[in-house]
């Protein structure tokens, strides 16, 4: 079996003065110019300090303890944040630094953002920052699964903010639609026999604090190419006792869902000025990238300059020129394919498209 690995956008902030260095890994573009469209993420030359750097600071680097009693409100809070990705500096706010390590599409924009809601129904509002994983110059989610991401997770007790989940580098938090909020680890796994282990908790919301529902555990068996799957609800990241079937899989995933929530965006994402037609299918694929989310969306872009993007699957982004006639990929006349739109149905050879409302 086939398998894929998303490569992380890794970046490594170090402050000198307001100078900021960032490098990135990525097979599809120049290193610099994924730093550079990482440090657009915060709409500035952004900043962020390792937990060292703080804690070797006084003036800076402020405890969660010093944080979480400074703040008896979110609208404080929030407008620090704004304040600080506008400067394009988030040194010194307990905030999750993930921002900075989740893989975006060279055709999409991670918006750093949040959210207000009561979670658990006690009538006390959470507040949630993440990001927005949106197509460029449109507010339509891309392709990808997790088009809401969650980083950090606050409460407010006793009229104070409390710091509820900070995710770490290696986790991917997003929504269910059944109101669970999910959580994903992939790691190497230490076994000779396996190369990944894929890890997916669902939790529900309950006295402020995430508590376990149920939880999904995949081995990826080197020497045969074979797949397990494993559930538990208690501990489903060790829980090895319970083998279950690739439909049952589906059915555990498809239950909890994947929910897209639109955030405030922190700041105005930055835009080319161009006009956009997105035209989707949604599609499926066997579990076979490491990945919970097997359901996804293709997309095809028709910008107003002729110049476009079709994404396709777990393939890499496809840019074309366009005209009333055909679509041709990378410059090259020996690419064009014909197209033709009927009301909101684009057909590409075979394959229909829906215009994205």
């Amino acid at each position: 079996m086939k398998k894929r690995f998303i490569l992380a956008l890794m970046v490594s902030v170090f402050l000198t003065g307001c100078r900021t260095e960032a490098s990135a890994i990525n097979g599809s573009r120049a290193g610099e110019e994924i730093a550079t469209d990482a440090v657009d993420i915060l709409g500035a030359d952004a900043s962020l300090a390792s937990n060292s750097e703080n804690s070797e600071s006084g003036e800076d680097g402020a405890s969660e303890e010093v944080d979480e009693e400074k703040y008896g409100s979110y609208e404080q809070f929030i407008d620090d944040i704004r304040y600080c990705v506008e400067k394009g500096d988030l040194k010194g706010l307990d905030v999750s630094s993930n921002v900075y390590n989740t893989y975006r599409s060279e055709a999409e924009d991670l918006r750093y953002g949040y959210v207000i809601r009561d979670l658990d129904g006690d009538g006390i509002k959470e507040l949630i920052i993440g990001a927005n994983s949106c197509i460029k110059d449109t507010d339509i989610p891309g392709k990808d699964r997790y088009h809401t991401l969650i980083f950090d997770i606050f409460t407010l007790q006793e009229s104070v903010m409390v710091h509820v989940l900070k995710s770490e580098e290696d986790e991917t938090y997003y929504f269910g639609t059944d109101g669970t909020i999910i959580k994903e680890d992939s790691k190497p796994s230490t076994m000779p026999s396996k190369s990944v282990l894929e890890v997916a908790t669902f939790y529900k919301f309950v006295n402020d604090e995430l508590e376990v529902v149920e939880g999904l555990r995949d081995e990826y068996l080197v020497n045969t190419e074979k797949i397990r799957y494993f559930y538990s609800d208690e501990s489903p990241y060790w829980d090895t006792t319970n083998e279950i079937s690739y439909d049952k899989w589906m059915e555990i995933v498809d239950k909890h869902g994947n929910e897209y929530v639109k955030f405030t965006d922190f700041v105005d994402p930055k835009r080319t000025g161009r006009k956009a037609s997105v035209y989707i299918r949604e599609r499926e694929e066997d579990y076979q990238d490491s990945r919970m989310q097997y359901k996804w969306r293709d997309y095809i872009v028709f910008y107003s300059d002729k110049t476009g993007i079709h994404n396709s699957g777990n393939e890499s982004d496809y840019w074309f020129v366009w005209n009333d006639e055909r679509i041709q990929y990378d410059n090259d006349p020996s690419q064009a394919i014909k197209y033709f739109i009927k009301d909101d149905v684009l057909m590409l050879g075979d394959t229909e498209y829906t215009l994205a409302q």
